[in-house]
């Protein structure tokens, strides 16, 4: 399947996936409320970090795999698949075992349903980890197809689950809803696998060939933990400084930002594979130059000023509606929307340096503006958690330039590197600016008192901001040919 089917596949899939994840965070938060949403929040914050503590194995053949794929060595690849699930499994029940034994001794200073969920977590990290390798898998094989529509499903089942077991059970029923959810989810995906002859879940494991895979994987790893730190940290330290309502009004505003982000970086990941695919057969960054320059421009020049006014318009709209207790978070989280007219597009940089092997340049990138990010909201949280949002888009901004400075200069693709960045960044400070000015334009306007005539005025503000975006949409037409390929695709998917 072509690359251009690839990716508007997954991504319109991914697109369905987080629009009923949105559906299931608010209603699950319309049930709970701002305290009980906390703390939920911070024990999928502490699963996380517990996920990503590993030598590096899982992280290592997301490169390694599609690297020997495109070497053709298929027995590398089988092995490599079979140790990627041993390793995994292993690594998550010792996490888990030692937390758990943690609880044991220090768990008394918890709240009684924090601790519950910490110990829900200590079970979730095992699950967690088998349902990435699985990803791992249908990515190296490039079956977006199959991985989004299973992914729709799945998202679906959730749904069904939390709103389910949370109406009766609380905050309870939220753990067992995440915990069913996997057990099904992992299930499934075994089963079809295995019945349909996709990669081999096998055991493998010896050390020698678990060292040169790690060698490569652990600095990823430390990545991704560095990654999980700087993107957390807000979050932790408002619970921490502010108290678990606080967090449920932030951590609202954070779910928002990160659906919308997760959205383009579905196109990332198609494209991650094919990159390393194209690297292996030749060891050269010079083949794949036109891929990473096409796809930061279709993010700059379409999806995010496609999603961004969505996003401003109607979030305030769902909060004022469906989750009255919530209104505290509007202002943060319009604050912490701009950080997405910009992080869509700071994966691909990111990949360059995995790609080149400079992850410990990329991991030191990470760790400083985690520092940072630490540092601002250390300073803004007295302001609230409007103040803490502003310094978290101000850090987050920061590293995305420096990324982007760093790995295009290293990667020697654009010899321009600061005309490529300000090129890529004005779309977005455009979009920010005239939705911005659309919204002042509806202040003055007047409230509205009905949810009809309010939802009117946020349709209007969406269709005023499109009306602006269309300077970028055609921008994008002429030099990228968006439309082309959207009829491509259409034509494609009648023969799938």
């Amino acid at each position: 399947m072509s690359l251009a089917v690839n990716i508007i596949t997954y991504m319109s899939t991914g697109v369905v996936v987080r629009a009923i994840t949105l559906v299931t965070n608010l209603v699950f938060r319309r049930i709970l409320g701002p305290e009980m949403a906390g703390i939920w929040n911070l024990v999928y914050i502490v699963t996380g970090y517990l996920s990503t503590v590993s030598i590096g194995v899982q992280t290592g053949s997301e490169r390694d795999i599609p690297y020997w794929r495109g070497k053709k060595n298929a027995e590398m690849e089988r092995r490599l698949v079979h140790q990627m699930f041993t390793v995994s499994f292993l690594e998550a029940a010792m996490v888990g075992s030692v937390f758990l034994i943690y609880l044991f001794f220090f768990g008394g200073k918890y709240r009684h349903d924090l601790y519950i969920g910490f110990l829900s977590a200590a079970g979730y990290v095992v699950l967690w980890r088998m349902m990435g390798c699985f990803v791992v898998g249908f990515r190296s094989i490039q079956n977006f197809t199959f991985l989004g529509k299973s992914e729709v499903v799945f998202a679906v089942l959730d749904l069904g689950l939390i709103v389910g077991l949370t109406s009766f059970y609380g905050l309870y029923g939220q753990y067992l809803a995440h915990a069913l959810g996997f057990l099904l989810k992992l299930s499934f995906w075994y089963l079809w696998t295995h019945k349909r002859k996709m990669f081999d879940i096998g055991w493998h494991l010896v050390l020698a060939d678990i060292k040169p895979v790690a060698a490569v994987g652990f600095p990823w790893l430390l990545s991704s933990f560095v990654w999980q730190f700087m993107m957390s940290v807000d979050s932790l330290l408002v619970a921490k400084m502010a108290g678990v309502t606080a967090l449920g009004y932030y951590s609202l505003g954070v779910s928002i930002v990160r659906m919308l982000t997760e959205i383009p970086n579905t196109v990332s990941t198609v494209i991650f594979p094919r990159l390393l695919e194209k690297f292996g057969e030749r060891e050269d960054i010079r083949p794949i130059k036109e891929d990473v320059v096409r796809y930061l421009k279709n993010l700059a020049f379409v999806v995010i000023p496609l999603l961004f006014p969505l996003a401003y318009f109607f979030f305030p709209w769902v909060v004022r509606q469906f989750l009255p207790k919530f209104l505290p978070s509007i202002p943060a989280a319009k604050v912490l929307l701009l950080a997405a007219l910009f992080m869509p597009m700071i994966h691909m940089p990111g990949q360059i340096l995995i790609l080149q092997k400079r992850i410990w340049l990329y991991v030191g990138l990470q760790l400083g503006a985690g520092i940072a990010t630490a540092v601002l909201v250390l300073l803004g949280v007295r302001g609230g958690i409007v103040m803490v949002a502003a310094m978290a888009v101000l850090s987050q901004f920061l590293f995305f330039s420096a990324l982007f400075m760093v790995s295009f200069a290293r990667a020697d693709l654009p010899k321009n590197v600061f005309s490529n960045y300000a090129g890529l960044l004005l779309p977005g400070l455009y979009c920010g600016l005239w939705v911005f000015g659309v919204d002042q334009l509806l202040l003055r306007w007047g409230a509205f008192g009905t949810w009809f005539s309010d939802l009117l005025s946020c349709g209007g503000g969406v269709l005023l901001s499109y009306t602006g975006m269309s300077v970028l949409f055609l921008k994008a037409e002429r030099e990228l040919g968006i439309w082309r390929h959207v009829v491509d695709f259409g034509q494609k998917l009648k023969t799938l």
